[in-house]
């Protein structure tokens, strides 16, 4: 198999380490499973701020191939898992003891309906308050960053008098 330029196709050899960075990334971009929709460019964004020689070898869709891949066939045990995850927990909430909270998860039936173990309960709420405003704060800014690279390589080059399309003009006038 060659590539587009002719060159012999190098296939991508995945060590453990970068298994379980893979899941890393993912207990990180969906804030450990909670959010599971739209994550897919996040955690192939923290993947390859890890690894950025593989930025020009693997896409997105390559990326979410190899998490699949890694549960369906058990390629890291789920005791390790376990693991990976408490540690991203321990990023996202510093001074908690969240080992328990991570192993204690099932899945339940209703995604709305969340289990609080009672080492939990009589947790203060302030500082998570604090950290939820700081991360949508966060997001934010991430979001407004990435808006404007865009809009910064679409008019990048044009003259402040760069002549509009001919359907804009004729909006323009009415």
């Amino acid at each position: 198999m060659t590539t587009k330029a002719g060159l012999p196709r190098q296939r991508l050899t995945w060590n453990v380490q970068m298994n379980e960075d893979v899941m890393c990334c993912y207990y990180k971009a969906t804030r450990l499973e909670e959010h599971l929709i739209g994550h897919r460019a996040e955690m192939y964004r923290l993947f390859v701020l890890k690894y950025p020689e593989l930025r020009e070898r693997m896409t997105e869709q390559r990326f979410m191939d190899q998490k699949r891949q890694i549960l369906r066939t058990c390629k890291i045990a789920t005791e390790r898992l376990d693991q990976l995850k408490t540690e991203v927990a321990k990023e996202f909430y510093p001074g908690r003891d969240v080992s328990e909270d991570i192993s204690a998860q099932e899945p339940t039936a209703d995604a709305s309906s969340e289990i609080i173990p009672d080492s939990l309960s009589e947790v203060s709420t302030a500082p998570y308050e604090e950290r939820r405003e700081h991360m949508v704060e966060n997001e934010t800014l991430r979001i407004l960053r990435e808006e404007f690279e865009k809009a910064l390589i679409e008019f990048l080059g044009l003259t402040p008098y760069y002549d509009l399309p001919l359907g804009a003009k004729m909006i323009q006038k009415n």
